[in-house]
């Protein structure tokens, strides 16, 4: 994600299927997890010192332990309905893509961008 944030690209739909509760609880905990907090046991306070916090937008989309490629991009379709294009990966992959080098590449040629 901080790739394709790095090429201006904020706005990510995640497919969770297996232990997908996880990644949602990442999320939902992620400004905790960036900032830095004190923790006041005594009188039960929080306060948080510094933070820092990714200019995303992230919705978490259900589609099942068993949805394969086009069921997933079935799912989240309807959320990504009014882009005018997307980019489509795996999150376990490892690369050096040039992401708006790709994009531009599929422009350029008029055809549909899957990545």
């Amino acid at each position: 994600m901080k790739n394709y944030s790095a090429h201006g690209i904020n706005d990510f739909f995640i497919c969770c299927g297996y232990k997908g509760y996880v990644i949602k609880e990442y999320f939902a905990n992620y400004f905790l997890h960036t900032s830095d907090v004190t923790f006041d046991m005594q009188n039960n306070q929080m306060e948080v010192r510094t933070r820092h916090a990714e200019s995303w937008k992230v919705t978490l989309v259900d589609t099942g332990d068993e949805t394969m490629t086009g069921g997933l991009l079935k799912r989240v379709e309807r959320y990504g309905r009014d882009e005018e294009m997307f980019c489509f990966t795996y999150g376990d992959g490892v690369s050096d893509v040039d992401i708006s080098a790709t994009i531009d590449f599929h422009k350029k040629y008029g055809k549909s961008l899957l990545h």
